[in-house]
């Protein structure tokens, strides 16, 4: 590791940025170079915050509480609640709850495989304490 302290360090790296900034102005393919990486960078940058920014949409689209639905009306009540949903909302209920770490639900396009996972996980994660309730 680096002494970041050390003033001799701090120099020597300064020395090399001139030095870089000296032969982006001599050589022109160089600069070309040197600001093609940038921009390439910049875009990388750019489609990351877009890939950030959607993931970001789809988790905030669909705002019920599922959990509560299932203790109000069991799996009957969900299972009649996500019938008429489209795809992407289930996709957004999966996502929103985090009913899928593995991630493999979002690959899914069958609608009734969804719906089945979302009962089946929300009954398991539902049904965890009730032996201590039981007498």
């Amino acid at each position: 590791m680096f002494d970041y302290y050390n003033p001799n360090i701090r120099k020597q790296i300064a020395t090399i940025f001139i030095a870089i900034a000296k032969k982006i102005e001599e050589d022109d393919e160089f600069a070309k170079s040197i600001l093609g990486c940038l921009d390439e960078r910049s875009n990388d940058i750019k489609n990351a915050q877009k890939k950030k920014k959607s993931s970001q949409t789809i988790s905030k689209t669909y705002g019920m509480n599922i959990f509560e639905m299932y203790q109000k009306d069991g799996p009957h009540g969900l299972l009649e609640f996500l019938e008429p949903l489209d795809l992407k909302d289930l996709k957004s209920i999966v996502v929103e709850n985090g009913l899928d770490p593995a991630q493999k639900v979002r690959r899914w396009r069958l609608k009734e495989k969804i719906i089945k996972h979302i009962v089946e996980t929300i009954g398991k994660q539902m049904s965890k304490g009730e032996v201590f309730f039981k007498q």
